[in-house]
């Protein structure tokens, strides 16, 4: 008799969870600048308008993994697709955490939204492979993992009112995490020399781009002094964000 009365509970429990309505999902996208909208469905099923900074970036769907529930976990097969962006992957929820991992392919337009505050300008498209990003829910990152594809192509910065472009060879990133920054570090893909390092932090909304020596020649740019072509010997910072609370 108490199997039967906690299966029933069971499936009580998860009638109720996917039949909650898709406006319950407000509740985890409550982070700074980022906005779900004009939803559809239910948490089971359904869709909603993904906002950045008040810009729409596409339309996520989800649909419940059903097994993750006698885990304890809310976890959801998510796709968006737009002209830009494009995100396959699981995306859960349990009592502690939050995580995402996934593959997509992002458009450089997109890239550029945040580059400006550089004057730096890029062509083509990003991959993504194996993104794993978990944050608790005071919106502090866990881990980040993952890798990041570009075929290469021209660079355009504007320097002194002046715009140059560069040629910059096909590019292999890794993403990780260090104390409270997110890090994506570059390195061409034909001869692993380092290209740029990129630091976020998440907390402040400061974004650092660090160049080596050999992204320097490239540009031709030359260091003053000489050394090794892997040292990152220039680094610029912006704040393309501030935090709300």
């Amino acid at each position: 008799m108490r199997r039967y009365i906690i299966l029933i509970f069971v499936a009580f429990v998860a009638f109720a969870v996917i039949m909650l309505p898709a406006q319950i999902f407000k509740l985890w996208f409550n982070f700074d600048g980022l906005k779900l909208s004009e939803m559809q469905g239910t948490v089971w099923t359904g869709s909603g308008s993904i906002d950045v900074k008040q810009e729409n970036i596409g339309r996520l769907q989800w649909n419940i993994r059903l097994h993750r529930l006698f885990f304890g976990e809310l976890s959801y097969q998510v796709f968006m697709q737009n002209p830009s962006i494009t995100i396959d992957g699981k995306l859960s929820y349990s009592f502690s955490a939050a995580s995402f991992v996934g593959n997509g392919r992002i458009k450089a337009s997109l890239i550029n939204r945040a580059l400006e505050t550089f004057d730096t300008y890029i062509v083509g498209e990003f991959e993504l492979s194996e993104v794993s990003i978990a944050m608790n829910h005071n919106q502090e990152f866990r881990t980040v993992d993952g890798s990041v594809f570009w075929d290469g192509g021209k660079v355009r910065t504007v320097a002194n009112s002046k715009s140059k472009s560069v040629q910059i060879p096909p590019l292999t990133a890794t993403l990780m995490n260090s104390d409270d920054e997110i890090v994506l570090e570059s390195e061409t893909q034909n001869n692993s020399t380092n290209v740029l390092k990129l630091r976020i932090e998440p907390a402040t909304g400061w974004v650092h781009i660090a160049l080596s020596r050999h992204t320097l020649e490239l540009a031709e740019m030359p260091w003053a002094t000489s050394g090794d072509e892997n040292e990152y010997v220039l680094e610029i910072s912006r704040r393309i964000y501030q935090r709300t609370h």
